[in-house]
């Protein structure tokens, strides 16, 4: 039986084991990874802690507005595709 694990948020609480979601929270990392580079990379390149970094990757918290397009031209992807892997992590938005 596995746990299930909510993300509280203040706009939507999240079920991380939905498929959707898992699957937008992993893009990020999977857009690092294809980049050839780590998480704490990026981070220290966006003025980011590791820590927190690596919250937002796994959808534990939210990245500052700010810190959007700076991280979309240093992955080489457009801003609207870093929004939506973390739409799916943190702030999801929208009817439920």
């Amino acid at each position: 039986m596995s746990t299930i694990r909510f993300i509280k948020n203040p706009r939507r609480v999240v079920d991380t084991n939905e498929p959707a979601v898992y699957t937008q929270r992993m893009e990020l990392q999977t857009i690092i990874h294809q980049r050839g580079h780590s998480q704490n990379w990026v981070a220290r390149q966006i003025g980011v802690d590791k820590a927190t970094f690596s919250r937002i990757v796994h959808g534990r918290s939210a990245l500052d507005a700010r810190k959007v397009k700076p991280l979309a031209i240093l992955l080489r992807v457009p801003v609207s595709r870093v929004l939506a892997a973390l739409n799916g992590a943190t702030t999801q938005t929208g009817d439920p």
